[in-house]
């Protein structure tokens, strides 16, 4: 009967084949490579998918970008801009309150999700936009034909804004947005968007786009 010995192997002739101490070490340290290899290639086929599958949001000369909102769904009428951050300093040099930098979130990351329901929630009734006053429902029901409107409201918030005793005012190109100065139960109102400042009284439209006509 062959012996059972723990450790031995036997040769073809049914001898126990004899190991070194140093020849088990060998012989252990190539099994423990070769599953580290195996582990590596592995992991290295996971990240290659991973990054096949969400590719990183790059900015105008390639570099990663923390957009700090989730990307706009690819299903949505229009092309989705990739957002970016929103800039908590005003053109004075101060930084807006916890409050105003809440609201400003608010809006900026419905507008990246391309969440209507909520962009509406946060509106003023009546709300200015570039079809005049109406409510927020007729409002988004107009924007929704619109395929970049929302790519302008996210980049609008990105850029300085500034404040005074009327509140908050943005202007990016021709486009404008004012979040006012309410009352207690709602303090900052989010009361005008337009894309294009033409569309506005001209009232209006030498207090929010600084023109005078």
């Amino acid at each position: 009967m062959r012996p059972s010995a723990r450790n031995e192997e036997y040769n073809h002739d049914g001898s126990v084949r004899k190991f070194t101490v140093t020849q088990r070490i060998v012989s252990r340290r190539r099994v423990v490579v070769v599953i580290a290899v195996m582990a590596v290639a592995t992991l290295v086929v996971v990240l290659l998918q991973s990054c096949r599958q969400n590719p990183p949001d790059l900015d105008s000369e390639g570099a990663p970008v923390n957009t700090g909102v989730p990307r706009a769904e690819p299903s949505e009428v229009g092309t989705p801009r990739r957002c970016g951050l929103l800039n908590p300093r005003l053109s004075s040099g101060e930084v807006m309150s916890a409050a105003e930098l809440q609201q400003m979130k608010t809006i900026h990351d419905a507008a990246c999700r391309r969440d209507w329901t909520r962009l509406a929630s946060t509106m003023e009734n009546p709300f200015v936009s570039d079809y005049g006053e109406q409510t927020p429902q007729e409002t988004i029901r107009k924007w929704q034909g619109d395929p970049d409107i929302l790519n302008v409201l996210s980049a609008i918030l990105e850029t300085q804004g500034r404040s005074d005793q009327g509140g908050l005012t943005y202007r990016y190109g021709d486009a404008a947005l004012v979040i006012a100065r309410g009352t207690f139960d709602n303090p900052l109102p989010w009361i005008l968007f337009v894309r294009d400042c033409i569309f506005l009284p001209p009232e209006l439209r030498e207090y929010v786009c600084g023109w005078d006509e």
